[in-house]
C-alpha cells in the first residue's frame, strides 16, 4: 500500500503555495514501520546541509486533527517514477542517467557530515550491521516453508564475518523506490530530487 501523500494548497503571506501532506497510512501503523515526527526532524536537521531535501514546514502530534499525526513539506515538482517507468519521453538514455543520477544522489546523502546536522547522536550506529544480519535471518527463519541449507549457511558466514564498524551515515528509505516512487526534477530530467 502506497504511503499516505497528499497536495494542499495554502494561502499565506508569500502568496499561495502547494505542499505535501504526509499521513499514516494503513502501512505506517504497523509498530515500529516509521516515525514521523524522526523523519521530520531528519529533514529539517538536513537543510542547507543536502539541498535535495524538501524543505519540512510544520510537524503536528495532534490526532484530533485529521485523525492522524502528520506533517507538511515543500513540494518539489517533476516526473515521479513508480516501477513502470510510463511517463511520456522517457527513453532508455534518460532512464540511465536518471539511474546513475540516483545513485550519485544516494551517495551524497549518505555522505553527509552528521556533525554539521546535529544527527550524529540519533539512531544506534554501533552494531548496524550486525542487528541487521540478525533481524534478516530472524525474518528469513520466521517465514521459511522449505529447508535450504545454503541459506543458512550464509547467514552463518554473515555472522561470522561481520565488517569492522565504520562510523554511521544518513540511510534513505529510497533505495526501495517503489513504495515512494523517484522524483525526477523539471529541466533536465535525470536530476533526482532526495
Amino acid at each position: 500500500m502506497p504511503l499516505a501523500w497528499s497536495a494542499v494548497d495554502a494561502e499565506g503571506s508569500s502568496g499561495r503555495r502547494t505542499a505535501l501532506l504526509d499521513e499514516p497510512g494503513e502501512v505506517r501503523r504497523e509498530e515500529g514501520f516509521e516515525d514521523m515526527g524522526r523523519e521530520f526532524s531528519i529533514l529539517s536537521a538536513i537543510q542547507g546541509v543536502y539541498p535535495r531535501a524538501p524543505r519540512p514546514i510544520v510537524f503536528c502530534e495532534d490526532e484530533s486533527l485529521i485523525g492522524a499525526r502528520f506533517y507538511l513539506m515543500e513540494r518539489v515538482r517533476g516526473v515521479v517514477l513508480r516501477g513502470d517507468a510510463s511517463a511520456p519521453g522517457l527513453t532508455p538514455d534518460l532512464l540511465r542517467a536518471a539511474s546513475t543520477a540516483l545513485v550519485d544522489n544516494l551517495a551524497e546523502l549518505h555522505g553527509v557530515d552528521l556533525a554539521r546536522t546535529g544527527l550524529a547522536s540519533t539512531g544506534k550506529p554501533q552494531g548496524y550491521v550486525g542487528r541487521q544480519v540478525a533481524g534478516w535471518t530472524e525474518r528469513y527463519a520466521r517465514a521459511r516453508t522449505d529447508e535450504i541449507p545454503q541459506i543458512e549457511a550464509v547467514a552463518a558466514r554473515l555472522a561470522a564475518h561481520l565488517p569492522p564498524e565504520s562510523g554511521a551515515a544518513l540511510l534513505s528509505r529510497i533505495s526501495d523506490p517503489a513504495p515512494t516512487g523517484v522524483c525526477l526534477l523539471p529541466g533536465p530530467l535525470q536530476h533526482v530530487s532526495g
